[in-house]
């Protein structure tokens, strides 16, 4: 079967997996985002496959399952997942599988859910140091398999019941006498499958030393010697104290790691040498996740240190003191806080401010008001705007015979704030209304003006004006530097200047009578014969010159 064929396209959001993040800085340039995108493996494996075991009990445990058959809990101590292995039931048809693999890169949307990928062992570095137990890209881990026994290809790599770091597993149980167990087939994952993109299963050890070095330590194993070959010093429960750490350096992950370093390519240990080399890479730090774990940690941006509510409340509010003056030194006590201004509203709590200043402004007008608007119009500067004299007396209006009497009095005697006075002047009869107020500036006379009109002619023209009394130049300067521009020129540029100006002068059917016509053509076609028509008009042209 054919494997088929990507195309070139930019990471993009997978709906069924959302936890997955997009890198947005790739271009898209290659046809690793496409096989990312496109590849279905809902297509490929048998989707729906139940667990063969479900939910059993060891002596001292129970384990539950998700529907996709993975492990219902998410951190396990090493007693329950030693329980888990040494009684983990079997069948004829049926049986657990641990691969040990590698972590393939660009996987993130294969798992059923984010954290299927992650190491179980609660003790994990990872988990102690905040890191969630993330089994970092080509790191050996071990995965729990209980469907391939059963349902071989069919069934998806990628949904497992759990997966450890190897670094885990040698730390916290005993690798080779599990693998001396029959319930439980430990294998070193040499797999090709067909199903998957490119027919290359990411995660295989078939074409890497490394996968030779794991198989040779599980075979040793098996023999259920007590000196494994080739791992002599490995550290075993009766040849350490309990309790005691196992050197790294003694254990398989190490020598994996360290034989994929020797197997690397000499060009690419030549580009590794020239960039900064960290501890959180594989190439150095081999496999060693306590290393790895501390420098993540080291790497992170330090967190500031959390604050009472007190002290953030002084600190924002003395943060108006910078935008004053850089060199002010603050004083034991926090400075006054700037109160805000009560916004304004149409409704609510604000809404009482506008109501009044709104009442306020159409309330009607006090006669002290009044004494102020009539001694405005009567200013003289109003005056002054018409047509009239500005020394004529301000005019007085008497009411229309049909104006209602007004009650608005202006007396000196009553004080503008004495409400009780005022309403005995508002009810009392009026004996002489004030006249009404016209809406503009009064004019003094009623006189149509009188505007004269101003000839031309008659206006005086200073002796700085370049113009005559006729608007015509006296001192035409710019003409007269035209025609010296045009006397500095050469002759040449003179003569063609004034034929030019003589043909704009001439009309253009004298123009074209002067041009003589095109000389005739005699054309042939392909085979040699002369073209009558085009001949015929060239004779034309000849008698009519």
């Amino acid at each position: 079967m054919a494997a088929p064929a990507y195309r070139r396209e930019k990471p993009k959001f997978d709906p069924k997996h959302p936890w997955h993040r997009i890198n947005t800085t790739t271009r898209g340039v290659t046809k690793r985002s496409g096989k990312i995108n496109q590849y279905e493996a809902e297509k490929m494996y048998k989707q729906g496959l139940k667990n063969p075991f479900g939910t059993w009990r060891s002596p001292n445990y129970k384990f539950e399952y998700y529907e996709h058959g993975e492990l219902a809990k998410l951190e396990y101590t090493a007693e329950e997942i030693k329980d888990f292995i040494y009684h983990h039931p079997v069948n004829s048809d049926s049986k657990l599988r641990m691969w040990i693999q590698k972590t393939p890169a660009d996987s993130g949307r294969r798992y059923a859910t984010p954290t299927l990928a992650k190491c179980r062992f609660s003790g994990c570095p990872s988990r102690t140091a905040g890191l969630n137990g993330t089994i970092w890209s080509g790191h050996m881990r071990v995965a729990l398999d209980e469907r391939s026994f059963k349902y071989q290809e069919k069934a998806d790599p990628f949904y497992m019941a759990g997966y450890f770091h190897l670094y885990c597993v040698e730390k916290f149980l005993d690798l080779p006498e599990i693998c001396t167990l029959p319930n439980v087939e430990v294998l070193a994952d040499m797999r090709q499958l067909a199903n998957e993109p490119n027919m290359k299963w990411s995660a295989s050890l078939s074409a890497v030393k490394e996968g030779i070095v794991a198989q040779r330590f599980i075979q040793s194993c098996r023999k259920g010697r007590s000196r494994i070959r080739d791992f002599e010093a490995y550290p075993r429960p009766h040849t350490t104290l309990p309790g005691a750490d196992k050197p790294h350096e003694l254990m398989l992950n190490y020598r994996m790691q360290k034989v994929k370093e020797g197997d690397r390519a000499r060009s690419s240990k030549v580009s590794l040498n020239k960039r900064p080399q960290r501890e959180t890479q594989v190439n150095v730090n081999l496999g060693d996740l306590e290393v790895a774990c501390r420098a993540k940690i080291a790497m992170r941006k330090p967190q500031p240190a959390l604050q009472s509510r007190a002290k953030r409340r002084q600190r924002r509010s003395s943060s108006w003191i910078s935008e004053v003056d850089s060199d002010y030194v603050s004083e034991d006590e926090p400075p006054e806080r700037i109160r805000k201004k009560r916004r304004v509203e149409e409704h609510g709590p604000g809404a009482v401010a506008a109501e009044q200043r709104h009442q306020q402004a159409m309330a009607p007008a006090t006669p002290a008001v009044q004494l102020a608007r009539q001694q405005s119009i009567n200013n003289t500067a109003y005056l002054a705007l018409g047509a009239g004299y500005p020394d004529a007396p301000a005019p007085t209006f008497a009411p229309a015979a049909n104006a209602p009497a007004s009650t608005q009095i202006s007396t000196p005697s009553i004080a503008p704030d004495d409400l009780a006075a005022l309403l005995d002047f508002a009810t009392a009869p009026s004996e002489q209304p004030l006249p009404l107020l016209p809406d503009y500036p009064p004019i003094a006379n009623g006189s149509p003006a009188d505007h004269t009109t101003v000839v031309r002619r008659d206006l005086a023209i200073p002796d700085s004006c370049s113009l005559t009394a006729d608007f015509t130049l006296a001192k035409p300067t710019k003409r007269a530097a035209a025609d010296a521009e045009f006397a500095a020129q050469s002759s040449f540029k003179r003569e063609r200047l004034s034929t030019a100006a003589e043909l704009h002068s001439i009309p253009l059917s004298d123009i074209s009578a002067n041009v003589p016509p095109a000389a005739p053509v005699r054309r042939t076609d392909a085979g040699g014969v002369v073209d009558e028509e085009c001949w015929a008009e060239g004779e034309w042209l000849e008698q009519w010159e």
